[in-house]
């Protein structure tokens, strides 16, 4: 299963498309051309929904499969969940399935410069492994914000951005992402509303310089 795939040459992200886009994708998938393809690895794919009615992309039957994948429903819904919310606040862009040097992530939240990692981690994951992951994010200018499944509801990410899933059903699950994206990016746009002013106002004063500090992409 995989959120995202190309299209007559274009990225289409299923979780995020219009109903027309779709329509589109789903008629490109008939039959044996190659007008949708997998974006993973180029291989001829089709156009479906989960029991959830969660729109995806897969391998087509008998075509040779890559080794991306393999994630559990539960994680897929909180991904789709995720690059939802971040698809619904203004001024904020949304992609999936991103890699980068060393790092893959769920989700990707653009605004401007300021770019954050949205990380579904479900199975229990330990301190030393989330730091390692951290640092590769933040080597390519990334701010990493970790989604805690409840294996790690205690386990502390170290300094990184975090919030747990709550919730015992799927759809109390997917809302507790929903409202923890949407959090974090008004309390980002916050953040970086103040670091601009502050810079501002310190433009002004004769004799004084500034350097804002950040946390990844976000003023610290």
């Amino acid at each position: 299963m995989s959120f995202k795939a190309r299209l007559d040459g274009h990225d289409i992200i299923s979780v995020l498309c219009t109903d027309e886009d779709w329509s589109e994708a789903q008629c490109a998938s008939k039959g044996n051309g190659h007008r949708l393809l997998m974006f993973c690895c180029g291989a001829p794919a089709y156009a479906s929904h989960s029991p959830l009615n969660l729109r995806y992309f897969a391998h087509k039957s008998g075509d040779k499969r890559c080794s991306t994948g393999g994630e559990s429903d539960e994680h897929e819904c909180l991904k789709a969940s995720a690059a939802r919310a971040v698809h619904s606040c203004a001024g904020w862009a949304a992609d999936v399935e991103v890699s980068g040097e060393g790092w893959r992530a769920d989700v990707l939240a653009i605004r401007g410069s300021v770019k954050i990692a949205i990380e579904v981690q479900l199975s229990a994951q330990a301190k030393r492994e989330t730091g390692a992951r951290n640092d590769r994010f933040e080597a390519s200018e990334v701010t990493p914000f970790w989604l805690k499944g409840h294996a790690n509801h205690y386990n502390d990410f170290g300094d990184g951005l975090q919030a747990p899933v709550k919730g015992d059903g799927i759809r109390e699950q997917m809302e507790s992402v929903r409202t923890a994206v949407c959090d974090l990016l008004g309390k980002v746009e916050c953040q970086v509303e103040m670091a601009n002013a502050l810079a501002n106002l310190i433009r002004r004063i004769p004799g004084w310089i500034y350097q804002i500090e950040k946390q990844g992409t976000i003023p610290a």
